[in-house]
């Protein structure tokens, strides 16, 4: 049995140290490293294994938004976020504020960042599979969506109601949440809509997913962020698909995703110079709303690509 005992007062150098025989500490160190927040060595003494952990990192998420005042009315511009180690920090914030500064949407005149250290061990999950279709006109792009949607069983009442959401005029900072079956809309702000939030991509993994995305020829930080987005949304039970088609008017790729199609990219999901766009998610019947969006916006999780 392991008996750890944990000094919280001293964040990274915490020591937690533990005795226990190799079955059940095995099983400890499996679940803690697993998370990639320690590293462990042993000291073999008769029967007995020693084990000694030391925090080495803490892992920090980082949220910007940018807005631009026009005619009274905060309009987005464009949005980031990732969990990262402290030391990765100040790299990431200039990235970020790059990134707003030099949005097609054009220039913001208000970024907001938000720095939250994690006192929650992030949730680790495998990402979906990446597919690639190629569409020729937005037409095409929608009938190959609808085919896919119904196909999970979600109704052509509930796939037209995405679409009217998405070609509305309104540009929501988050996504909306909509039944797979009736005309039913259950975010409880729509002109936010809900923000996923708190992800990431583990370490460890980081640089095998660079090496597929290479492969694939779509090593960018865009399609990076959306996979994850989407693995997350995915995770959850009561997510049957989700449907996104970028605001950006330069992006003319979008994707719909689930546990059972994967990540499916879809070239030209829009014309080019469209600044519509939208990100939906069809849910089951009898989700539990507030759980879902607690876990969409508040659960930290970390894709790992160690097994794709």
């Amino acid at each position: 049995m392991v008996s750890p005992s944990i000094d919280s007062g001293q964040a990274c150098r915490t020591i937690i140290a533990g005795t226990a025989y190799p079955t059940g500490l095995g099983i400890f160190k499996n679940f803690i490293s697993g998370f990639g927040l320690i590293q462990a060595k042993s000291i073999f003494q008769e029967n007995q294994v020693k084990y000694y952990w030391r925090v080495v990192v803490e892992m920090w998420n980082i949220r910007m938004r940018a807005s631009q005042n026009i005619e009274s009315q905060e309009i987005h511009i464009s949005g980031a976020e990732g969990i990262f180690e402290e030391n990765e920090l100040s790299k990431m914030l200039g990235i970020y504020l790059k990134r707003a500064l030099n949005h097609s949407r054009g220039k913001p005149d208000k970024i907001y960042f938000t720095i939250e250290n994690f006192k929650q061990i992030p949730i680790k999950i495998s990402p979906l599979i990446i597919k690639n279709l190629i569409c020729n006109s937005p037409k095409e792009a929608r009938e190959l969506i609808t085919e896919r949607l119904l196909n999970l069983n979600i109704t052509k009442d509930a796939i037209l109601h995405a679409f009217s959401i998405i070609d509305s005029n309104k540009t929501m900072r988050g996504a909306a949440i909509i039944s797979a079956t009736k005309v039913l809309r259950f975010d409880p702000n729509i002109e936010r809509g809900i923000r996923v939030s708190r992800l990431g991509i583990d370490r460890e993994s980081d640089r095998k997913f660079n090496r597929i995305l290479k492969r694939l020829k779509i090593n960018n930080s865009r399609v990076k962020e959306a996979l994850t987005l989407a693995s997350k949304v995915a995770y959850h039970v009561d997510v049957k698909a989700e449907l996104c088609i970028s605001d950006d008017p330069d992006y003319t790729t979008g994707y719909i995703a689930s546990k059972e199609l994967g990540y499916l990219r879809i070239a030209n999901i829009k014309n080019s110079g469209d600044r519509k766009g939208g990100r939906i998610f069809f849910i089951n019947e009898g989700a539990d709303i507030f759980e879902l969006i607690n876990y969409l916006e508040k659960m930290p999780v970390l894709v790992n690509f160690e097994n794709y």
